[in-house]
Protein backbone atom coordinates (compact mmCIF):
# COMPACT_ATOMS: atom_id res chain seq x y z
CA UNK A 1 0.00 0.00 0.00
CA UNK A 2 1.41 3.36 -1.05
CA UNK A 3 2.29 5.76 1.78
CA UNK A 4 -0.03 8.70 2.35
CA UNK A 5 1.77 12.01 2.09
CA UNK A 6 0.59 14.88 4.23
CA UNK A 7 1.72 18.49 4.04
CA UNK A 8 2.17 20.63 7.08
CA UNK A 9 1.84 24.35 6.80
CA UNK A 10 3.52 26.63 9.20
CA UNK A 11 1.73 29.74 10.21
CA UNK A 12 3.95 32.75 10.03
CA UNK A 13 2.96 35.71 12.16
CA UNK A 14 3.18 38.83 10.05
CA UNK A 15 4.07 42.06 11.75
CA UNK A 16 2.28 45.24 10.59
CA UNK A 17 4.31 47.04 7.95
CA UNK A 18 5.81 50.34 8.93
CA UNK A 19 6.85 53.09 6.54
CA UNK A 20 9.57 55.53 7.41
CA UNK A 21 9.75 58.88 5.65
CA UNK A 22 12.87 60.89 5.19
CA UNK A 23 12.82 64.37 6.77
CA UNK A 24 12.67 66.02 3.34
CA UNK A 25 9.58 63.97 2.45
CA UNK A 26 7.91 64.88 5.73
CA UNK A 27 8.59 68.53 5.00
CA UNK A 28 7.04 68.24 1.54
CA UNK A 29 3.95 66.55 2.98
CA UNK A 30 3.61 69.33 5.53
CA UNK A 31 3.81 71.99 2.79
CA UNK A 32 1.22 70.14 0.70
CA UNK A 33 -1.12 69.88 3.68
CA UNK A 34 -0.69 73.58 4.45
CA UNK A 35 -1.32 74.51 0.81
CA UNK A 36 -4.49 72.42 0.80
CA UNK A 37 -5.69 74.21 3.93
CA UNK A 38 -4.98 77.61 2.38
CA UNK A 39 -6.80 76.64 -0.82
CA UNK A 40 -9.78 75.38 1.17
CA UNK A 41 -9.78 78.54 3.29
CA UNK A 42 -9.78 80.69 0.14
CA UNK A 43 -12.62 78.62 -1.33
CA UNK A 44 -14.60 79.06 1.88
CA UNK A 45 -14.41 82.85 1.44
CA UNK A 46 -16.09 82.76 -1.96
CA UNK A 47 -19.73 83.79 -1.72
CA UNK A 48 -22.49 82.19 -3.77
CA UNK A 49 -23.72 84.89 -6.14
CA UNK A 50 -26.32 82.64 -7.77
CA UNK A 51 -29.73 84.22 -8.19
CA UNK A 52 -31.56 86.96 -10.05
CA UNK A 53 -30.44 90.53 -9.43
CA UNK A 54 -31.82 93.93 -10.41
CA UNK A 55 -29.36 96.77 -10.86
CA UNK A 56 -29.89 100.39 -9.94
CA UNK A 57 -30.03 103.24 -12.39
CA UNK A 58 -26.76 104.88 -11.39
CA UNK A 59 -24.41 106.15 -14.06
CA UNK A 60 -21.36 108.20 -14.95
CA UNK A 61 -20.92 111.90 -14.54
CA UNK A 62 -19.90 113.07 -17.99
CA UNK A 63 -18.20 116.16 -16.55
CA UNK A 64 -15.64 113.90 -14.81
CA UNK A 65 -14.57 111.99 -17.93
CA UNK A 66 -11.14 112.68 -19.42
CA UNK A 67 -11.85 112.45 -23.14
CA UNK A 68 -9.22 112.46 -25.86
CA UNK A 69 -9.97 114.60 -28.91
CA UNK A 70 -11.45 111.53 -30.58
CA UNK A 71 -13.53 110.85 -27.46
CA UNK A 72 -14.95 114.40 -27.44
CA UNK A 73 -15.94 114.06 -31.08
CA UNK A 74 -17.48 110.63 -30.55
CA UNK A 75 -19.49 111.68 -27.51
CA UNK A 76 -20.74 114.78 -29.35
CA UNK A 77 -22.04 112.53 -32.13
CA UNK A 78 -24.34 110.62 -29.75
CA UNK A 79 -27.96 110.63 -30.78
CA UNK A 80 -31.08 108.73 -29.85
CA UNK A 81 -31.25 105.51 -31.89
CA UNK A 82 -33.94 105.14 -34.49
CA UNK A 83 -36.81 102.73 -33.89
CA UNK A 84 -35.31 99.95 -35.97
CA UNK A 85 -31.78 100.54 -34.69
CA UNK A 86 -32.94 100.35 -31.07
CA UNK A 87 -34.19 96.81 -31.63
CA UNK A 88 -31.40 95.50 -33.84
CA UNK A 89 -28.12 97.10 -32.74
CA UNK A 90 -26.85 95.75 -29.42
CA UNK A 91 -23.79 96.73 -27.38
CA UNK A 92 -22.04 95.22 -24.36
CA UNK A 93 -22.26 98.52 -22.51
CA UNK A 94 -25.93 98.91 -23.34
CA UNK A 95 -26.76 95.39 -22.15
CA UNK A 96 -24.92 95.32 -18.82
CA UNK A 97 -26.18 98.79 -17.78
CA UNK A 98 -29.83 98.25 -18.73
CA UNK A 99 -32.21 98.60 -15.74
CA UNK A 100 -33.40 95.01 -16.16
CA UNK A 101 -32.71 91.78 -14.23
CA UNK A 102 -29.68 89.55 -14.72
CA UNK A 103 -29.41 85.93 -13.57
CA UNK A 104 -26.11 84.64 -12.17
CA UNK A 105 -25.36 80.93 -12.60
CA UNK A 106 -22.26 80.09 -10.58
CA UNK A 107 -20.10 77.00 -11.04
CA UNK A 108 -16.51 76.20 -10.05
CA UNK A 109 -14.99 76.76 -13.49
CA UNK A 110 -17.51 79.16 -15.05
CA UNK A 111 -19.95 81.90 -14.13
CA UNK A 112 -22.75 82.58 -16.60
CA UNK A 113 -24.65 85.86 -16.67
CA UNK A 114 -28.04 85.75 -18.37
CA UNK A 115 -29.44 89.20 -19.11
CA UNK A 116 -33.10 89.95 -19.69
CA UNK A 117 -31.96 92.84 -21.89
CA UNK A 118 -31.72 91.52 -25.45
CA UNK A 119 -31.45 88.02 -23.89
CA UNK A 120 -27.67 88.33 -24.10
CA UNK A 121 -25.43 85.80 -22.30
CA UNK A 122 -21.92 86.28 -20.86
CA UNK A 123 -19.70 83.32 -20.07
CA UNK A 124 -17.01 84.16 -17.54
CA UNK A 125 -14.28 81.51 -17.59
CA UNK A 126 -12.91 80.83 -14.10
CA UNK A 127 -10.52 77.98 -14.99
CA UNK A 128 -7.35 80.07 -15.22
CA UNK A 129 -7.31 80.53 -18.99
CA UNK A 130 -6.35 83.83 -20.60
CA UNK A 131 -7.93 85.66 -23.51
CA UNK A 132 -7.51 83.95 -26.90
CA UNK A 133 -5.15 85.34 -29.52
CA UNK A 134 -6.06 86.58 -32.03
CA UNK A 135 -9.28 87.85 -30.47
CA UNK A 136 -12.27 88.29 -32.76
CA UNK A 137 -14.46 91.22 -31.62
CA UNK A 138 -17.99 90.30 -30.51
CA UNK A 139 -20.93 92.12 -28.92
CA UNK A 140 -20.26 90.76 -25.40
CA UNK A 141 -16.48 90.36 -25.73
CA UNK A 142 -14.44 87.64 -24.00
CA UNK A 143 -14.58 87.42 -20.19
CA UNK A 144 -12.29 85.70 -17.71
CA UNK A 145 -12.59 85.87 -13.95
CA UNK A 146 -10.90 85.05 -10.67
CA UNK A 147 -11.45 85.44 -6.94
CA UNK A 148 -9.59 87.92 -4.77
CA UNK A 149 -10.69 86.70 -1.36
CA UNK A 150 -14.47 87.11 -1.28
CA UNK A 151 -14.48 89.46 -4.29
CA UNK A 152 -15.20 88.31 -7.83
CA UNK A 153 -13.10 90.07 -10.48
CA UNK A 154 -14.12 89.90 -14.16
CA UNK A 155 -11.99 91.19 -17.02
CA UNK A 156 -13.56 91.58 -20.45
CA UNK A 157 -11.92 92.53 -23.77
CA UNK A 158 -12.60 91.98 -27.45
CA UNK A 159 -15.68 94.16 -27.93
CA UNK A 160 -17.30 95.62 -30.96
CA UNK A 161 -17.49 99.38 -30.69
CA UNK A 162 -20.43 100.59 -28.61
CA UNK A 163 -21.83 102.73 -25.80
CA UNK A 164 -22.65 102.54 -22.11
CA UNK A 165 -26.04 103.90 -21.16
CA UNK A 166 -27.63 106.20 -20.18
CA UNK A 167 -25.16 109.07 -20.69
CA UNK A 168 -23.62 107.70 -23.86
CA UNK A 169 -20.13 106.70 -22.72
CA UNK A 170 -18.44 105.37 -25.88
CA UNK A 171 -15.76 102.69 -26.24
CA UNK A 172 -13.81 101.07 -29.08
CA UNK A 173 -12.50 97.59 -29.85
CA UNK A 174 -9.41 98.43 -27.76
CA UNK A 175 -11.46 98.77 -24.58
CA UNK A 176 -10.78 96.75 -21.44
CA UNK A 177 -13.43 96.50 -18.71
CA UNK A 178 -12.73 95.24 -15.18
CA UNK A 179 -15.61 94.63 -12.76
CA UNK A 180 -15.11 93.94 -9.05
CA UNK A 181 -18.14 92.34 -7.42
CA UNK A 182 -18.54 92.52 -3.64
CA UNK A 183 -21.48 90.89 -1.82
CA UNK A 184 -22.65 92.59 1.38
CA UNK A 185 -22.91 90.77 4.73
CA UNK A 186 -26.66 90.33 4.37
CA UNK A 187 -26.20 88.62 1.01
CA UNK A 188 -28.80 90.75 -0.76
CA UNK A 189 -26.71 93.45 -2.47
CA UNK A 190 -23.77 93.25 -4.87
CA UNK A 191 -21.65 96.36 -5.35
CA UNK A 192 -19.83 96.45 -8.67
CA UNK A 193 -16.89 98.78 -9.23
CA UNK A 194 -16.51 99.02 -13.00
CA UNK A 195 -13.36 100.39 -14.62
CA UNK A 196 -13.22 101.17 -18.34
CA UNK A 197 -9.87 101.64 -20.08
CA UNK A 198 -9.80 102.77 -23.70
CA UNK A 199 -6.79 104.76 -24.94
CA UNK A 200 -8.64 105.84 -28.07
CA UNK A 201 -11.35 107.80 -26.25
CA UNK A 202 -9.94 108.44 -22.73
CA UNK A 203 -6.68 109.71 -21.29
CA UNK A 204 -7.22 107.83 -18.01
CA UNK A 205 -9.47 105.02 -16.71
CA UNK A 206 -13.17 105.73 -16.31
CA UNK A 207 -14.82 104.38 -13.16
CA UNK A 208 -18.40 103.94 -11.99
CA UNK A 209 -20.05 102.09 -9.10
CA UNK A 210 -23.31 100.22 -9.57
CA UNK A 211 -25.40 98.11 -7.20
CA UNK A 212 -27.51 95.03 -7.73
CA UNK A 213 -30.34 93.97 -5.39
CA UNK A 214 -31.34 90.32 -5.00
CA UNK A 215 -34.80 89.38 -6.31
CA UNK A 216 -35.69 86.18 -4.37
CA UNK A 217 -38.93 85.72 -6.31
CA UNK A 218 -37.67 87.24 -9.55
CA UNK A 219 -37.39 85.65 -12.97
CA UNK A 220 -36.03 86.48 -16.38
CA UNK A 221 -38.98 87.41 -18.57
CA UNK A 222 -39.35 87.40 -22.32
CA UNK A 223 -37.74 90.47 -23.85
CA UNK A 224 -39.68 92.03 -26.72
CA UNK A 225 -38.42 95.03 -28.63
CA UNK A 226 -41.29 96.34 -30.74
CA UNK A 227 -40.78 98.89 -33.50
CA UNK A 228 -43.85 100.99 -32.78
CA UNK A 229 -43.83 102.94 -36.03
CA UNK A 230 -44.75 99.72 -37.88
CA UNK A 231 -47.54 98.59 -35.54
CA UNK A 232 -50.38 100.29 -37.38
CA UNK A 233 -49.39 99.82 -41.00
Amino acid sequence: MAPILTARRRRIARKPATVAFAPATLGLLAVMAASACVAQSAADQRPDLSGIWMQDRGGWSIEDLSFTAAGVEKHASKRAPGAVEACTVHHFGQTITAPLPVEVLQAEDRITLVYESDHEVRRVFMDGRGHPEPLYPTVMGHSIGWWEGPNLVIETVGFREGWFRPEGVPYTEQARVVERHTLNAAGDTITVQLTLEDPVYYTEPVEVTRRYTLMPEGEILEFLCVVSEYLYE
